[in-house]
């Protein structure tokens, strides 16, 4: 009991806004703040949408870069899921959601 007692002293210290103290002083964005998350997160799944369209149609599979096809799937891969993970932080910095929005969190998104 004693080392849980000083781990959240030590966790406290370092994340004060993460303290349970005052959970009702996080307040909604502004709507500017709310407008760029929004389009942040639909430029991060327009762009994620034009990697599954180059995995759809096998853009790369003809021409110069035919021998490193398998490389570019997975790294086309790797940026959708980068992609959706970016627009789920740009949705996340926006919404009002005391218990997910810790700003401990999104720093670490």
């Amino acid at each position: 009991m004693k080392l849980k007692k000083i781990f959240m002293s030590l966790v406290l210290a370092f994340i004060p806004a993460a303290s349970t103290d005052h959970p009702k002083s996080i307040r909604s964005p502004g709507p500017g703040v709310t407008v760029i998350g929004v389009l942040m997160a639909l430029w991060c799944i327009a762009f994620a949408v034009v990697n599954i369209v180059f995995e759809v149609t096998d853009h790369f599979a003809g021409g110069p870069l035919a021998e490193y096809t398998a490389g570019i799937t997975v790294m086309n891969w790797l940026v959708v899921g980068f992609k959706a993970l970016g627009a789920a932080v740009a949705l996340l910095s926006i919404a009002n959601i005391p218990k997910l929005h810790l700003p401990a969190l999104m720093t670490v998104l």
